[in-house]
């Protein structure tokens, strides 16, 4: 909602961030306004998903990273031609909660393996 992309974005600067752009894929056109029982809103496509981020990068194209939130939005499998495509860092909400783990855990990922977030 715009309500919620409003206070993450207030989030976001808050944490010493410029937030360049901030868009849903409703906003987008990608998809209908949600309800809370439209289960397509929640889990968005990987065609959804990509056609958003293309869309983003070309609407801001001085954005230095792309954040993909939503515990819906699997990104896993897409980071890596998603950073190819748009050149620069994609993090995604289930890409970063997998580094959080492994770091918590003591495992050490292999560099790359959830894109840029794993190179530094």
């Amino acid at each position: 909602s715009d309500d919620w992309m409003g206070r993450w974005a207030r989030f976001v600067r808050a944490s010493g961030l410029d937030v360049v752009a901030a868009q849903n894929l409703a906003g987008q056109g990608l998809m209908p306004s949600h309800g809370d029982d439209n289960r397509d809103y929640w889990a968005p496509s990987a065609q959804q998903i990509c056609a958003s981020v293309r869309r983003l990068a070309d609407e801001a194209p001085a954005a230095q990273a792309i954040a993909i939130s939503g515990a819906g939005s699997r990104t896993l499998s897409l980071i890596g031609a998603l950073e190819g495509e748009t050149e620069r860092p994609i993090f995604g909400s289930d890409t970063a909660l997998y580094r959080a783990l492994a770091i918590a855990a003591g495992v050490r990922l292999k560099p790359g393996i959830l894109g840029a977030i794993t190179n530094a």
